[in-house]
């Protein structure tokens, strides 16, 4: 398992995932609209949920996932994963509770996220996500992170 470091932004606590957050994890996934554009499935019970928090847990070693909370509130609203699958390539993937889209919090927490693997991962020689041409918030995540589309 990998070790999750506490970040702060500005705004943002992100930290390692509890069993405990599976409840937040589900208030904000259970939206449609959150997972609509992505790989995951729309969970419709906790229990599918906690599964998904456990996995976030269990994360190999080389592989991270930080939960995003407001740092006045330790509600989780979203959620940062980064792994380095093949050695070189960093790979980056995001989802935030509907309700605090457009507020530029995902670009704060992809940031930090960002400049902590290349300060703490020296392997890395790029980093890589995908988004379907839909997705215009995630892209624009994307953009202002300095990632291309």
């Amino acid at each position: 398992m990998s070790e999750i470091p506490e970040m702060q932004t500005d705004r943002l606590l992100l930290r390692a995932f509890t069993l405990g957050d599976a409840e937040d994890v589900f208030a904000y996934a259970r939206n449609p609209n959150v997972l609509r554009y992505t790989t995951g499935k729309t969970p419709s019970a906790l229990a599918e949920t906690e599964e998904f928090v456990e996995g976030l847990i269990a994360k190999p070693k080389g592989a991270f996932a930080w939960a995003i909370c407001l740092k006045n509130n330790p509600r989780v609203i979203g959620v940062v994963e980064f792994g380095v699958p093949d050695g070189v390539t960093g790979g980056i993937h995001y989802a935030l509770g509907e309700e605090h889209w457009n507020q530029g919090l995902m670009t704060e927490g992809v940031q930090a996220v960002l400049r902590w693997a290349f300060q703490n991962l020296p392997e890395i020689q790029s980093v890589s996500t995908s988004a379907i041409s839909l997705n215009k918030g995630s892209i624009r995540v994307m953009e202002k992170c300095g990632l291309r589309f």
